[in-house]
This record gives C-alpha cells, sequence and structure tokens, in this order.
C-alpha cells in the first residue's frame, strides 16, 4: 500500500504549530517535536511510500529509533484533531 503525503517541510495553512525534527541528518534515534502536546498519529513513511512507523501519542515530543532502517529521506506526518503539520529527515 503506498500513500500520498506532502514533501514540504511547512505545516498546513491553518495550523500554527509546527514540528521539529532533530537531529536531522540522524543516524539512530529522530526525535520529533511539537510546540504543545496534543493527542494525535504520528507516521514516518519511507521515500518509496511505506509506511515504516506509527504512533498514537499525547506527548509534545516521540523519540523514534531508527538504527535498522535503510539510508534515505523520510517523511513525518503528525495527524490531529484540527489537522496535521508534516516534515522530512534524511537517515544516514
Amino acid at each position: 500500500m503506498y500513500v500520498k503525503i506532502p514533501v514540504s517541510a511547512t505545516h498546513e495553512p491553518y495550523l500554527n504549530d509546527p514540528i521539529s525534527i532533530s537531529p536531522n541528518p540522524a543516524k539512530n534515534i529522530v526525535i520529533v517535536e511539537k510546540k504543545a502536546a496534543a493527542a494525535g498519529i504520528l507516521e514516518i513513511y519511507h521515500a518509496d511510500g511505506r509506511l515504516v512507523f506509527q504512533q498514537s501519542t499525547t506527548q509534545q515530543s516521540v523519540a523514534v529509533t531508527i538504527t535498522d532502517w535503510p539510508n534515505g529521506l523520510y517523511f513525518v506526518a503528525w495527524k490531529m484533531a484540527g489537522g496535521r503539520v508534516s516534515g522530512k529527515f534524511l537517515k544516514q
């Protein structure tokens, strides 16, 4: 199954709380963080469209271990009731 997601590191225009992704590029762990805690679903997709990580969360930040993931570009989507914010990172 392939999912189409935005390739922009910008956030949706109706949301005022973009995410930060660090470190970028990353090797072992990537931390996805919002300015405020919000219930939602964090999803990470490989550049080929495969969903490689999904987690429901109410936290402000989520640390994801990526050590065993193939090198390449990944897209992040944090979906909440009011919409979604997105970004991308490079796994080295």
